[in-house]
Formats: C-alpha cells, structure tokens, sequence
C-alpha cells in the first residue's frame, strides 16, 4: 500500500467505517463480524483500500457503534421531520450519519470534532447533491455540539 499522512490514513478509516456500517445495516450482521470480514480481508486489500486505514480509529467506531445504539438511533431519529421515518431514510445516508455520530460519541476524539463533521461532509458530497450534504453537516454539527464538543476554532488576537 501507498504511504499516506495521518489526516489521510483516518480519512480512509472515515470512508471504510461507513461501507462497513452500511454492510452491517443492509446485511443484518453483527457488527462484530463485519469488523473481522474488514479486518480480515477488505483493509488489506489495496484495490479495495488503496490508502492504508488508521485501525484503531476503524476499531474504536465500530466498537461506540455496537455499543451505543441507542445513542445513535435516538440521534437518527432526531434528524427526521414530519412523517419520515429511519425506514424511508436512503441508507447511505443513515451510514454516513451513524459513522459519524458514533465517532463523536468515541472518547477521547482522534480528531477535533470540527475536522470530523467536516470529513463526514466531504464523504457524503462522493454520494449525494448538495442538499444532502448541507444534511449531514448540520446533523453532525448539531449533534457535537449536543455532547459539548467545540465546534468553533479559537479567535486568536496578536
């Protein structure tokens, strides 16, 4: 595999969380055994994973995932208006929004929760149109903000 940063070896992580968390709610899986099928097999691969993925950020996640479903259901849920329900929500989406919710419930944080909102951000602009993404953003911000992450940078005054 290449060499890859930092930024980019978690943004890869980012990316397979959400194919994984995806696998997991079409399949009905237990995430424990999706970890393993990406541990195993999918991370190693370089056609499928050409940057390398940071494993203990991918471990942690699907781990807050596993563990704090209600958490992130109650937060899912949280986003719908009207008559929408999780069931109408297009899953890619709901993948997007699960990865990210269980990142920011994950302590501590690998990356500020601005540069995690903004990841999520950028890999839903790879599936969806402009609505979607503004979605995403201000879902996850809303979110990090509710568990009392900081979401602006620091004015600094020389």
């Amino acid at each position: 595999m290449a060499k890859a940063s930092r930024f980019e070896r978690l943004r890869s992580a980012r990316i397979a969380l959400v194919q994984a968390i995806f696998m997991q709610q079409m399949t009905g899986k237990i995430t424990q055994t999706v970890r393993n099928q990406f541990l195993n097999y999918f991370l190693d691969e370089e056609e499928i994973t050409p940057i390398p993925v940071e494993r203990q950020l991918f471990i942690g996640v699907l781990t807050t995932f596993e563990t704090r479903q209600t958490d992130i259901q109650n937060f899912l849920e949280s986003c719908l208006q009207g008559e929408w329900t999780l069931e109408r929500m297009d899953p890619t989406l709901k993948a997007i929004l699960s990865a990210g919710a269980a990142e920011l419930l994950t302590t501590p944080l690998t990356s500020p929760a601005p540069v995690v909102v903004s990841d999520y951000v950028d890999i839903a602009k790879g599936f969806f149109d402009k609505e979607e993404k503004s979605f995403v953003n201000k879902a996850l911000d809303s979110f990090a903000q509710h568990l009392g992450h900081p979401m602006r940078q620091p004015t600094w005054k020389i």
